[in-house]
């Protein structure tokens, strides 16, 4: 199978025969057979050429024994020799790859130099000279330290190795490390030449051997470098980067700030170069300087500001044509030709809105919201016994026949009988109870010893009760807490409250879930108005009657009402029943706000509304549709008072107002204009903004769009172009004194403008002015900047010369070397491609997020790959072609494959 080479040679030779068939077939194989060679990149092409080189050694006494029966082939006719014999040096490399059944030991090295990507052969060449420079390094130091007999020919790199083992070594290394560093230049230089490679070898490796490896960084260094540096797309960018920097400098700008300018996205999408964009001073030079150099690149960097401002043009005509004129017109036409004849139907609209808005409050009467009261108590009632239900259920689950100490029941008695006289006693079922507990708690009892005066021992009494009985004892002293706060008697009530509060913390041991569960309900049910709805009087009737629960809760509304409706729904939700409370809740409090309704005329009073909203503004929130539509109820009555309001007056002075000026109008635009210029321009923009504020949005949209229109046409000078600074002062004008507000400021003021609006027109005009003021740049700037391509001609001729100067070694020949070696950079870099740093300068202009990574120095390594793999992908989209050790070169070769490969 032929190579890459042969083939690309074979393409050449069918191109300049004429073949195009030939040449189209040869185009195709060619890129398959480069697609699939991927770039490995040095340290792996590297290992693989090491690897190449070993298996040359090792195999050369086949390969040459193979190539003598090869010639005995060729003479008898006979088949003694093969492609690959075992042992030879091709065999010895697929057996390195695991004869390719391996997958680990795939790529551990090549058959043929020529299956690697062209930018992995340089590498591959310069590691098959080191791998071939190990074995023959090898045997000598193995004959030195076995102390054998070296053949003739090995006998004085032995006896170098036996007396200066390191010396030998470093010898060795320097001579393989330049004949890898001489066939890598000399790939580089003239790829696929065995006879260049040959010769980089021999004189990197053999010519100044002691020098090699204290040398190999400045002579042969500075020839790849010079060549992979320099010339390459990374080259062309740092010199790219060098010139705009040092523009940036002899400026006086910040580098920095220039780089954020640069990064900064555009809202409009104008396309604009990176000195227009940011206004610099210093690339705004760079670009004049571009322009001289290339015509058609200055046509474009001409054309692009024409383009920018007219399309600033249309975006801010986009604005004025939000809204129709004609909608302003017909509303203000409407309203005053019909004034008359159709104030009734207004009328009767914001009326019907205002009934609609009363009748969405609902008409809850007097005996309905006794009714939600009394439905209120009773989800109550259902909340606290479902809630005793569970109170009982998770009691239940406790044993009765558990011993307690129950020392907080006692100490609840001590403390309720140390505020007790003397013949004062509890009620008698808990009196007696408790009372034992204490007597229990005072007794001692004797342990059966004798202490060492003889005397008997003693020890206090634990007083004992079951869980059933403190249980019980809980449950007697609530019942006597509700009937004695029924009754009145409060104090009663708190100390059985305090009894059985200590038989709760007793039980509590028992049971967190159910003792937390039974503080709760209690402080649901007992404290707060939720108690109060629910407890009796002395003759068991309720204190608070069923028809008045929510009225009594609500009061005068405010902070005490929202506490005790709020009591009443936690207490309902403890129970499960919240749904059922918040509406009857939600029923009554519609029926209060019929208060604000004129039962004759169905009339909303809406400040007395929203005042009362405003003061339960706290209950509301738990009530947003009712919140919504008392809302709704007092914005509707509030339109209908402004609309008989309006009308009525514009049926009085309907000739006095601005309204009749502009009916009289075909151009609302310029009869507006005037008005915002005239001496009373705020009040009578902000009369003319009520009026259409009153007709309704359309009429707002086309006051808008009248405005605006006549600030747009205004801004037309007087050689018939849009001029943005007439734009900006119209706009931004605040009057002879200088404290009104400008027109923005003034539609903002009366409702006309939104914010977004009136930000993107203040961007548009600022950005215009951005770019006028960037346009007036001195012209002379551009001399600032230096010549790209003679900036690239120094670069060539300082290469070269240094180069041939280090090939010199240092000797008198020092100068004709170095003119031969500048000769022969400059004759080699005439076939570069011509664009050179000149191609990238334009290209980091016409793309301001290039430039902005050409002028940004990274701070890291990472940052330094990441900004590469980001400046070569612009290049690369943009068409940039690199040099010779490039993926992407562009050649009459290549130029030829993109032909045949259409």
């Amino acid at each position: 199978m032929a190579t890459v080479d042969e083939m690309k040679r074979a393409l050449v030779a069918a191109h300049n025969a004429g073949d195009t068939a030939a040449a189209r077939k040869l185009a195709a194989a060619i890129q398959t057979q480069q697609g699939s060679m991927p770039e490995q990149g040095f340290v792996r092409a590297g290992l693989q050429g090491i690897n190449a080189g070993i298996s040359n050694v090792l195999g050369l006494p086949v390969d040459v024994a193979n190539f003598a029966l090869s010639g005995v082939d060729r003479l008898a006719g006979t088949r003694l020799s093969g492609d690959m014999p075992v042992g030879g040096s091709r065999w010895l490399r697929k057996a390195m790859r695991g004869f390719d059944v391996v997958p680990a030991l795939s790529n551990a090295t090549y058959d043929r130099i020529e299956d690697l990507n062209p930018l992995d052969r340089k590498w591959a060449v310069g590691g098959e000279a080191l791998g071939g420079s190990i074995v023959p390094a090898a045997a000598p130091l193995a004959y030195a330290r076995a102390g054998a007999t070296a053949p003739r020919f090995l006998q004085g790199a032995v006896e170098m190795a036996r007396q200066s083992p390191k010396r030998f070594v470093a010898t060795e290394a320097g001579m393989a490390l330049g004949a890898a560093q001489g066939g890598t230049i000399a790939e580089m230089i003239a790829p696929g030449n065995d006879k260049a490679r040959f010769v980089g070898e021999i004189v990197g490796g053999v010519l100044n051997p002691t020098q090699i490896v204290r040398g190999a960084v400045n002579v042969g260094g500075s020839a790849v470098n010079a060549v992979t540096t320099n010339f390459s797309r990374a080259g062309r960018e740092r010199a790219a980067a060098a010139v705009l920097r040092d523009t940036l400098n002899r400026t006086g700008e910040d580098v920095d700030a220039v780089i954020a300018a640069l990064r900064e996205s555009d809202p409009f999408l104008l396309d604009l170069t990176a000195g227009q964009q940011t206004g610099s001073i210093g690339l705004l030079a760079a670009e004049r300087r571009l322009a001289d150099i290339d015509p058609q690149f200055a046509a474009r960097m001409e054309q692009r500001p024409i383009n920018a401002r007219a399309e600033l043009q249309r975006q801010g005509e986009r604005v004025v044509r939000t809204g129709e004129p004609i909608d302003f017109m017909g509303a203000m036409r409407e309203r005053f030709g019909r004034m008359q004849s159709n104030i009734t139907r207004r009328r009767r609209d914001a009326e019907i809105a205002a009934l609609r808005g009363r009748e969405a409050i609902g008409d809850v009467t007097p005996t309905e919201m006794a009714a939600a009261s009394i439905d209120a108590r009773d989800a109550l009632v259902s909340a606290k016994n479902a809630a005793r239900g569970r109170e009982s259920a998770l009691w239940e689950t406790i044993p009765r026949d558990t011993p307690i100490e129950p020392v907080n029941v006692i100490d609840a008695r001590e403390q309720i009988r140390s505020r007790l006289l003397p013949s004062e006693n509890l009620p008698p079922p808990v009196e007696q109870f408790t009372g034992d507990l204490a007597r229990q708690a005072g007794k001692t009892e004797s342990i059966g010893v004798l202490d060492a005066a003889g005397n008997v021992i003693t020890r206090d009494v634990k007083p004992e009760a079951t869980s059933g009985e403190l249980l019980r004892l809980r449950n007697r002293a609530l019942s006597r807490a509700r009937q004695a706060r029924a009754q009145g008697d409060f104090d009663l009530a708190n100390q059985m409250d305090a009894i059985a509060e200590g038989a709760l913390n007793d039980l509590g041991g028992l049971s967190d879930e159910a003792r937390a569960f039974s503080r709760n309900l209690n402080e649901r049910f007992r404290q707060g108005f939720a108690g109060d709805a629910l407890a009796r009087d002395a003759t068991g009737a309720p204190r608070i009657e069923p028809e008045q629960t929510l009225s009594r809760a609500f009061g005068a509304g405010g902070t005490a009402g929202d506490v005790r409706m709020r009591q009443l729904t936690d207490a309902a939700e403890f129970g499960g029943e919240s749904a059922a409370m918040l509406s009857q809740q939600d029923r009554f409090l519609r029926g209060v706000a019929q208060s604000f309704v004129d039962q004759t005329t169905g009339r909303v009073n809406p400040n007395r509304l929203a005042a009362w909203q405003r003061q339960n503004a706290s209950i509301l929130e738990r009530f947003p549709q009712l919140r919504a539509d008392l809302g709704s109820a007092e914005s509707a009555q509030r339109a209908f008072d402004r609309v008989q309001a309006i009308t009525d007056k514009a049926a009085r002075n309907a000739n006095k107002t601005l309204v009749a000026r502009l009916v009289g109008v075909d151009n609302p635009a310029g009869e507006i204009s005037k008005i915002v210029s005239g001496p009373n321009r705020v009040n009578q923009y902000a009369s003319i903004a009520r009026s259409a504020q009153n007709a309704g949005p359309a009429a707002v949209a086309g006051l808008r769009s009248s405005t605006l229109e006549g600030v747009f046409k205004g801004a037309i000078n007087q050689a018939g172009k849009f001029d943005f600074e007439r734009l900006a002062q119209q706009l931004l004008y605040k009057g002879p004194s200088g404290r009104d507000p400008n027109l923005l400021e003034m539609m903002r003021i009366n409702g006309v403008l939104d914010a977004a609006t009136d930000q993107r027109l203040r961007a548009i005009v600022n950005r215009a002015t951005h770019l006028n003021n960037a346009l007036r740049t001195p012209a002379g700037v551009k001399q600032l900047v230096d010549d790209p391509d003679a900036l690239t001609d120094f670069l060539t001729r300082t290469i070269g010369a240094n180069i041939g100067a280090k090939a010199g070694g240092g000797s008198g020949a020092t100068l004709v070397a170095a003119s031969a070696g500048s000769k022969l950079m400059r004759k080699y870099f005439e076939k570069l491609p011509a664009n050179k740093v000149q191609e990238v300068l334009i290209e980091a202009v016409e793309n301001p997020r290039f430039m902005a990574m050409l002028l940004e120095k990274p701070a890291s390594a990472k940052q330094a790959r990441d900004l590469t793999r980001q400046m070569n992908a612009f290049l690369y989209g943009a068409g940039i072609t690199a040099v010779s050790d490039e993926a992407n070169e562009r050649r009459p070769l290549d130029q030829s494959l993109d032909a045949y490969a259409q």
